[in-house]
């Protein structure tokens, strides 16, 4: 459960971590990407504004007007690269390229052709930025080669991104050694909690043991009454619950040692459903078994007996009178499957079966201390079944409970 805790925690940190880096990185990024296409939409304004070319002269001071854009710098048009192709109607009028080496006029037709089609006032294409405008009954299509600013956005992006896998692995292995003190308060008080079951489970045991040795001498000499039999039958329940908190809590620390042998799972099934047909026949139900031959598992004898055990103790327990219950064993692919099914007096809630493996939980329509349970058994169950590397639900359809064990074969 430790390494769960741990596990988790390091998850959520380094989920948090991830998604903060991308929005830093990601915002600066596609602010670099807005200013490039602003600056380069800037230059296309202009050019557009002056069919295609640039102005002769910047403006004398005191001409330009309130709210208007920046003026570019004198070295502007020395340093871009652009090509205009001029329209007239559908007819191409001029195709300018003298600013340009690496277009030919073809290319440049091209281009210019096919942003026509997307009917869009300015965009990218390519390593380009464009602007369409109208001018005097002329279409003018200007293509500002932006390939150097790119290549700069891309490297900027590529740095970014290693800058970020550096920093996530770096944080990675941080949190790994930060996490055993983040989480030790939450180890200390497990630990303790499961102290506090296993020594008052053992102390329990003693007294629950000359309960029972003085009711037996009380029935040798007074002949058994009604109390007595009480006394018996909660003195074993209380002992069995003491014994299976004591288990619970051995393999949460991970000290229940497990003697993992080649176990025949069809006879142990087979033989643990034979001890439970006299119980099924009290309660006036029958038993259906489906079972594989020779199914073989990696697995602890005592804990795969035992949780057999659970499976069909629970299943009788809480089967309506009168019903069948089925146990059916099979292999598909690399999975072995154990199902038992029994019906029930009512459906459970999906509340019901997401908490029915919790310890002590047992629904109030349809379990409760009459049957004599402790609300452990499918907790244990669960438990030994995760020990063997195993999945284990529940299922409810049409009053039919369904417990499904999957294991690697």
């Amino acid at each position: 459960m430790i390494h769960t805790l741990r596990r988790k925690f390091m998850i959520v940190s380094m989920s948090v971590v991830t998604i903060v880096l991308i929005a830093i990185l990601g915002t600066i990024n596609l602010y670099n990407l807005k200013s490039m296409h602003d600056s380069a939409d800037q230059i296309l304004q202009i050019l557009s504004e002056n069919q295609g070319t640039f102005p002769m002269r910047k403006p004398e001071e005191g001409e330009k007007k309130p709210g208007e854009r920046p003026l570019i710098s004198e070295e502007t048009p020395y340093e871009s690269r652009y090509f205009t192709v001029i329209f007239e109607n559908d007819t191409v009028l001029t195709i300018n390229t003298r600013n340009i080496i690496s277009v030919d006029q073809s290319q440049a037709l091209t281009y210019a052709e096919t942003v026509l089609q997307d009917n869009r006032s300015k965009g990218s294409y390519a390593d380009f930025r464009y602007a369409i405008t109208q001018h005097n009954g002329l279409t003018y299509v200007i293509f500002l080669d932006q390939s150097r600013s790119l290549h700069t956005f891309y490297g900027t992006l590529k740095t970014s991104a290693t800058v970020a896998g550096i920093s996530l692995v770096s944080i990675a292995v941080l949190l790994y050694f930060a996490s055993s003190l983040a989480i030790a308060p939450i180890v200390e008080s497990d630990r303790r909690q499961k102290q506090f079951i296993t020594d008052a489970s053992h102390e329990l045991k003693t007294p629950l043991t000359i309960i029972s040795a003085d009711v037996d001498l009380l029935e040798m000499e007074q002949g058994e009454t009604e109390w007595s039999k009480d006394l018996k039958e909660q003195s074993a329940r209380m002992k069995e619950l003491t014994e299976s908190l004591i288990m619970l809590a051995r393999m949460d620390e991970g000290n229940t040692h497990m003697n993992f042998v080649d176990l025949p799972l069809s006879d142990v099934l087979e033989e643990t459903i034979q001890l439970f047909h006299a119980s099924a026949l009290t309660h006036h139900l029958h038993i259906i078994s489906d079972i594989a031959p020779m199914l073989s598992m990696h697995a602890d004898s005592g804990a795969i007996t035992r949780l057999c055990s659970i499976l069909m103790d629970n299943a009788i327990k809480y089967a309506k009178e009168n019903t069948d219950i089925h146990a059916q064993l099979k292999k598909d692919g690399h999975d072995i499957h154990l199902i038992i099914t029994n019906i029930s007096e009512s459906d459970l809630s999906e509340h019901d079966l997401h908490h029915l493996f919790d310890r002590f939980y047992r629904p109030d329509a349809s379990r409760n201390s009459s049957t004599g349970g402790s609300g452990l058994g499918l907790a244990m169950a669960k438990e030994i079944v995760q020990a063997h590397k195993g999945t284990i639900k529940a299922e409810m359809h049409d009053h039919a409970l369904t417990i499904h064990i999957t294991f690697p074969f």
